[in-house]
């Protein structure tokens, strides 16, 4: 989930009709709606298909906005009501306190939703039509696959140590018939796993070629295939973060200060997307393990008395901020960029 940090500031006197939609794959939708200049809100039922939706938001004139709550259907709805409405919103469900409060049915979420949109108290998830969708449903499935390998291989190998045999021997055979059968299905399942992650990885060779940014971001010391197309796919659209800062913390490489009057209360981790997070610490760590102008930099910040902690999470900063600049502005890597900021 791409999280917006701050509240989504919206003129919505702009709009003739404003919407806020309860969508519900199974059952009717409930949308609230009103009209600009008017504290009357209306709410309808209407069919969850598409060309339900469509009709009914078509047959209002002027110029349209649509308030949705993040869903699994809500890239779906965003993709396809594009072009029916003029702004559509995809809001932060677990930022919606007064959602919470209260009875709960479809009508009062829908109305509730639509009181927050008129309080600019809503904060957005980032949504686009873009094509890298697809670039990032690829990615999140392949890394559904390595975790699957990860907990296939942990459970084989404490079956394993229940034996009193040691996890890389390949040579053990359970001695019972059904543990035997057990175990064996176990080896199939993972090396039919290990295959489709061969797959996988044989289609990113493919894809980075397609994707010109993505493979700038490879030039990078640290960032590899995996890496390059996981921030790309997941990022998309890089000038939607006003700066570094805001980057960071949508990377969760930074802790937010918490402050009361005159007294500091410490700091706190805010709301971040860990895959992002990830991608940028094992970056880090790959590139202060070789020998590179990132590696030079980690040995430069230890010298100047910087921890090894302190070293690295500011080589997993540095490598966001230059990653961000190239995504936006499409440029190449340039190494020892870090020097300037000596000076």
């Amino acid at each position: 989930m791409s999280y917006e940090s701050t509240c989504l500031t919206i003129d919505l006197q702009e709009y003739s009709m404003i919407f806020a939609m309860d969508w519900s794959f199974s059952t009717e939708s409930v949308i609230a709606r009103k009209r600009s200049g008017s504290n009357k809100i209306y709410t309808s039922k209407v069919a969850s298909d598409m060309e339900s939706l469509e009709a009914y938001f078509s047959q209002f004139a002027g110029k349209k906005l649509l308030v949705i709550e993040e869903t699994t259907g809500a890239q779906w709805l965003y993709v396809n009501l594009f072009d029916v409405m003029d702004r559509i919103i995809i809001c932060d469900p677990y930022r919606n306190a007064l959602m919470k409060e209260g009875s709960k049915t479809d009508k009062i979420d829908a109305i509730k939703l639509l009181h927050l949109l008129m309080s600019n108290s809503l904060k957005g998830v980032y949504h686009s039509n873009s094509d890298l969708y697809e670039l990032r449903s690829f990615m999140s499935s392949y890394f559904a696959l390595v975790k699957a390998i990860v907990r296939l291989k942990n459970q084989i190998a404490a079956f394993k140590r229940s034996k009193g045999i040691k996890k890389n021997n390949k040579d053990f055979r359970p001695k019972k018939k059904l543990e035997l059968f057990v175990y064996e299905k176990q080896l199939e399942l993972l090396n039919k796993y290990e295959q489709n992650k061969a797959e996988y990885e044989s289609q990113m060779q493919r894809l980075i070629r397609k994707y010109p940014i993505a493979k700038l971001l490879m030039t990078i010391s640290g960032i590899g295939i995996v890496l390059s197309l996981t921030i790309y796919s997941t990022v998309i659209d890089a000038t939607r973060f006003l700066n570094k800062y805001k980057y960071y913390g949508y990377c969760g490489l930074v802790l937010l200060l918490k402050e009361s009057g005159k007294s500091i209360k410490g700091k706190r981790r805010g709301h971040y997307n860990p895959l992002m997070k990830w991608a940028y610490k094992s970056a880090a760590k790959a590139a202060i393990s070789g020998k590179n102008d990132i590696h030079d930099y980690y040995m430069y910040l230890l010298g100047k008395g910087y921890t090894e902690s302190e070293a690295r999470n500011e080589i997993a900063r540095y490598i966001c901020r230059v990653s961000l600049a190239m995504m936006k502005h499409e440029t190449p890597y340039k190494p020892y960029s870090w020097r300037n900021t000596m000076k």
